[in-house]
């Protein structure tokens, strides 16, 4: 139960992220590309793309975060 609830919020949290930092994400996590083949998708130097993935990470671990805040205590009220 635990793991679907996990799973749920991070859909929730990449549906939530700004379009280009979605797609650089499910470019690197689902389709399990590389840094440099992501440069090459959007014409910019790996480490130019290095960094968007950065940014794009930082988004949503502080989107994962204020997700998981948000929903805690209504987890702790239904006895999960």
């Amino acid at each position: 139960m635990l793991r679907r609830e996990v799973a749920r919020l991070v859909h929730v949290t990449v549906d939530h992220l700004p379009p280009h930092y979605s797609q650089l994400l499910e470019w690197k996590y689902s389709d399990g590309l590389s840094v440099k083949e992501i440069a090459g998708q959007l014409g910019i130097s790996p480490k130019a793309a290095e960094s968007l993935l950065t940014r794009a990470r930082q988004a949503f671990r502080d989107g994962f975060a204020s997700l998981a805040r948000t929903l805690e205590p209504e987890a702790y009220a239904s006895g999960k």
